[in-house]
């Protein structure tokens, strides 16, 4: 079969490089079956190349370098095809056992993060529950009390604000278990993931009982801080802020700010300073 039955191609190695003494890569039927680059020498022997025709050094320009490729190639077509497929088979299989031994190596580290956020030991009955979104509508004593139990536990996370707080009597230990925010080398869709942390203090006593009803509510009116609300010390309602800055762009910033808990707030859990 001739030389001529074949479609080659000789394309840069390196995209950003395209020049006439850059390196190439030499394809036949769209398959890559070596390569060229220049090479120290003498004027007249600067060029190399690689592939069925072996290391072939010593050619006068890039052109001479690949069709020693070329016509090796075309010397016996089917046999380098055959030699390429095996290539390829030991390079797809060295791929699927990095993938394996990569993923196996994720798994593991998983289960080492698991231990860590949840402990060796199994679950066991709830004995104390702080519930969803109390540090927003529980008297500020109250929720005060709470944050600062929290926080004597490292547990300042905004996310665990919104969701159940417990504390769990284990075979050997308390423990409170909580939702804390996800760590994307785990799961990078999961928002949350479950923590434990053993009790090192009594929390304290929770007399505002649970208030599912607003749930929906504080996910559309979420509480937010900006300085220029007594530097800090107050929050103001997300939404709402937003809704009114978008209707009435002539308005500064400090004025478009509205002090939570916002009305519609205020109608389902009455106003104070939160």
């Amino acid at each position: 079969m001739g030389q001529s039955a074949f479609v080659t191609q000789v394309i840069p190695r390196y995209s950003d490089d395209d020049g006439p003494y850059a390196d190439v890569l030499i394809q036949i039927d769209g398959r890559q079956i070596g390569g060229a680059y220049p090479c120290a020498g003498e004027p007249g022997d600067r060029w190399a190349s690689w592939g069925p025709a072996g290391l072939s050094m010593k050619h006068p320009d890039r052109q001479a370098a690949v069709r020693a490729q070329i016509q090796a190639y075309a010397a016996d077509p089917s046999g380098w095809d055959r030699i390429l497929d095996e290539e390829d088979a030991e390079k797809a299989a060295d791929r699927a056992r990095r993938d394996r031994e990569l993923q196996q190596e994720r798994a593991r580290r998983r289960e080492r993060r698991r231990r860590d956020r949840l402990g060796d030991d199994e679950p066991g009955p709830t004995i104390v529950t702080i519930p969803a979104y109390h540090a927003l509508y529980a008297p500020i004593e109250e929720a005060t009390a709470v944050g600062d139990w929290l926080a004597a536990h490292g547990i300042e996370d905004a996310a665990s604000c919104v969701h159940e707080i417990r504390v769990e009597q284990r075979a050997a230990r308390r423990v409170v278990v909580y939702q804390a925010l996800a760590s994307i080398v785990d799961d990078p869709q999961a928002r949350t993931e479950t923590s434990v942390v053993t009790l090192a203090m009594e929390p304290p006593a929770i007399a505002t009982p649970p208030r599912p009803d607003l749930h929906q509510l504080f996910d559309d009116h979420w509480p937010t801080r900006f300085p220029l609300i007594d530097y800090g010390r107050r929050l103001a309602c997300g939404r709402c802020s937003g809704e009114r800055r978008s209707a009435m762009p002539q308005i500064g910033s400090s004025e478009a700010l509205v002090v939570w808990p916002c009305s519609v707030l205020q109608a389902q859990i009455g106003g104070g300073d939160r």
